[in-house]
């Protein structure tokens, strides 16, 4: 809204007042204590076309992963969210003991 038309609902709102209050007896509005009006200056602000929320997303489509051994995992072969195809290698664990097994049974 602009100011004018502001403006004019505030006259229209103290005209609608005073014509409320001039059908009291006239002597009693002359003894009468003024009455105090609240006035806010209007202004002009830009306001946000969008909207944030905190939300959490879920997948339909989600599987749960299981290492069958316990370890520790060394190397990710792939990124958060991408697409693999079957028997893609997902992750490396550490196999240091594995292979220090096999090369003392290589011995």
């Amino acid at each position: 809204m602009n100011y004018l038309k502001l403006y004019a609902l505030f006259c229209i709102a103290v005209f609608l007042f005073s014509c409320k209050n001039g059908s009291k007896d006239q002597n009693a509005k002359r003894d009468s204590s003024p009455v105090s009006v609240e006035v806010i200056i209007a202004g002009q602000e830009d306001v946000k076309s969008s909207i944030e929320a905190n939300e959490t997303v879920i997948s339909d489509d989600m599987i749960a992963l299981h290492a069958e051994i316990s370890g520790r995992i060394t190397y990710l072969t792939i990124s958060d969210g991408a697409n693999v195809s079957e028997c893609t290698l997902l992750a490396q664990i550490n196999d240091a003991d594995l292979q220090a097994e096999l090369e003392q049974g290589k011995v």
